[in-house]
């Protein structure tokens, strides 16, 4: 799935195409909601989750430039 994604993308020279795209768009839905989430429990029970929110945005942007990583690396 990642290898026709990297081809198609080096020969139209887009960014993420095909199934690249939909596994980013799907992991940033899933990472906002679990955002909302953890805020929304924050602010209804009192809780400081300030140090997990900070981890959970760290591991947003580790998975984003992994994923720009995989879409992007064309083999030669």
């Amino acid at each position: 799935m990642t290898d026709r994604a990297r081809k198609t993308g080096a020969d139209t020279g887009s960014g993420l195409v095909g199934e690249a795209a939909t596994v980013m768009t799907a992991l940033m839905v899933a990472m906002a909601s679990l955002e909302m989430s953890l805020k929304a429990w924050q602010g209804y029970f009192g809780l400081d989750l300030g140090e997990t929110l900070d981890k959970l945005e760290e591991h947003r942007r580790q998975g984003h430039l992994y994923l720009l990583g995989m879409a992007h690396a064309v083999e030669s």
